[in-house]
């Protein structure tokens, strides 16, 4: 099982627009040049932060990875898919400091990966994913 998360289409186009405004903005105060300089830097800036904050989740018979981390399957303890209102509390009141996440908020459902590592403090990992169901079923496989 794999997947990748990146920008939905609609977070593009609230990042496109926000490029626009800004560059008419920039426009209206300086001359053509300077606004082009820094709606090109803008842009990138946006082209940038869209493939830093996107992340693969991959399973195999051994190992899950999400994004850079991964751990070996032997410490996964059990692991169940959240819905939205789940999500929303797992993110919120009830999230512990300790655990590993990967949340993205375009994403609105995701799985809790509980850990029996005796060396790992952290208790779980909390994942973003448009998968959930697949991702549950790959780990307990």
């Amino acid at each position: 099982m794999s997947e990748k998360i990146k920008w939905s289409p609609a977070i593009w186009l609230v990042a496109l627009l926000f490029n626009l405004l800004l560059a008419i903005t920039i426009w209206g105060v300086l001359d053509t040049a300077p606004t082009l300089a820094l709606t090109s830097l803008s842009l990138l800036g946006t082209f940038i932060l869209a493939i830093r904050s996107s992340y693969q989740i991959s399973v195999d018979e051994n190992v899950l990875r999400v994004g850079r981390a991964w751990i070996d399957r032997r410490f996964i303890n059990g692991v169940i898919a959240l819905d939205r209102d789940q999500m929303r509390r797992a993110r919120g009141y009830e999230l512990d400091p300790a655990a590993h996440l990967e949340l993205r908020s375009w994403l609105r459902e995701g799985v809790k990966i509980t850990l029996n590592d005796p060396q790992d403090p952290t208790p779980y990992w909390l994942i973003s994913t448009a998968k959930s169901k697949e991702l549950v079923a790959a780990l307990q496989k």
